[in-house]
């Protein structure tokens, strides 16, 4: 617990001194947070799915490239592969995806007015629950986050490329296909509507194609299944709706400040719409919702810099880092996996923390 609480101050505490940036900073003092976040990744031997991709690692190692591509993801499966056969172990599979969700994260933080906030407020669960338990999945959302720095440019093909790469790491990325299409600013024009409209069809026609086994799988297991009902579920979504209801009241504002309301209206929608849904499915909806916690991240950060009062933005970001600081309370001391599957922490480089 000491390891994940001391992650979560050596974020937050500069961030309640941070000061509003008027402009994007290519190389920002938030990048020296990074190294450490990723040593606690890469090494560790603990987190909720650990022991299944540690099992699909041994299994891997051993089969012919063509047996072990179909094993998992393409993406994932083939850096467990080339990690097996450069004799890297799991802390190799750990590293790259640690990298690649880092360097998503980095570059949506720094696009932010408050970078050392988003980073803070990434650490209770999106870091500590998501990046390090289910590393697939993580990664795929570390390259969403990347992939929204490139929509909010009005870039919808990188956008298209990205998510189809996180797809390689987990198929449930391919539900933010659709971004591409709602999230670009309107131009006019009907043959406009229709290139867009027959990019995202295709788009998803071919993805449901390639991907039809992988998603029959996490069906299955998600859907049809009784067995896994994710604990919690309902919180998390009411903590993302609250998000998608700040945005619709604030939305004036932020179209002002910051101009990229078109990016976050489906998201926002989407929100709301997971708190029905998580009383019906509940993990099937918790780790779609997964992707949607940026958008909730950047609602309560970009909260703190609206006001015209430097006290009330102070004070919000303290309220919001409380925030945070009780999901992460919650979780790591009144959770049903938490002491199970992440406690006692094992890191192979920083030792092993209770």
């Amino acid at each position: 617990m000491t390891l994940f609480w001391s992650l979560y101050v050596i974020a937050a505490l500069p961030a309640l001194f941070e000061k509003t940036q008027a402009q994007r900073r290519a190389w920002h003092p938030v990048l020296w947070l990074m190294p450490v976040f990723f040593v606690v990744m890469a090494f560790r031997e603990a987190g909720g799915d650990y022991s299944r991709y540690l099992y699909l690692f041994t299994i891997v190692e051993f089969m012919p490239f063509g047996e072990a591509i179909g094993m998992a993801e393409p993406l994932y499966a083939l850096v467990n592969f080339v990690s097996a056969g450069l004799g890297l172990g799991m802390a190799g599979v750990n590293a790259v995806c640690a990298v690649v969700f880092l360097y998503g994260l980095y570059r949506l933080a720094i696009d932010e007015p408050r970078p050392l906030l988003v980073v803070a407020l990434a650490v209770p669960y999106l870091i500590i629950v998501v990046a390090i338990g289910y590393t697939r999945q993580g990664t795929a959302i570390g390259l969403f986050m990347l992939a929204l720095t490139q929509l909010r440019r009005d870039r919808p093909v990188r956008y298209l490329l990205l998510i189809f790469l996180a797809a390689g790491f987990h198929t449930s990325a391919l539900i933010a296909l659709p971004l591409a299409y709602f999230g670009v600013r309107r131009r006019p024009g009907i043959l406009n509507l229709v290139q867009k409209v027959g990019a995202i069809g295709a788009s998803i026609g071919f993805s449901l194609t390639i991907a039809s086994d992988r998603l029959s799988d996490y069906s299955q297991f998600y859907l049809e299944s009784n067995r896994y009902v994710s604990q919690g579920a309902l919180i998390r979504s009411l903590l993302t709706a609250a998000a998608g209801l700040i945005f619709f009241v604030v939305r004036r504002s932020w179209s002002r400040s910051f101009g990229d309301t078109h990016v976050w209206n489906v998201l926002a929608l989407t929100s709301l719409a997971a708190v029905p849904l998580s009383l019906v499915q509940s993990t099937a909806t918790d780790r779609v919702g997964l992707f949607l916690l940026p958008f909730q991240i950047l609602v309560f950060e970009r909260l703190t810099v609206m006001p015209a009062s430097r006290q009330v933005r102070q004070l919000l970001v303290a309220a919001v880092l409380a925030i945070y600081a009780l999901n992460l309370l919650v979780w790591l001391h009144f959770g049903e996996f938490a002491t199970v599957l992440w406690l006692p922490f094992k890191n192979t480089v920083l030792g092993t923390f209770p």
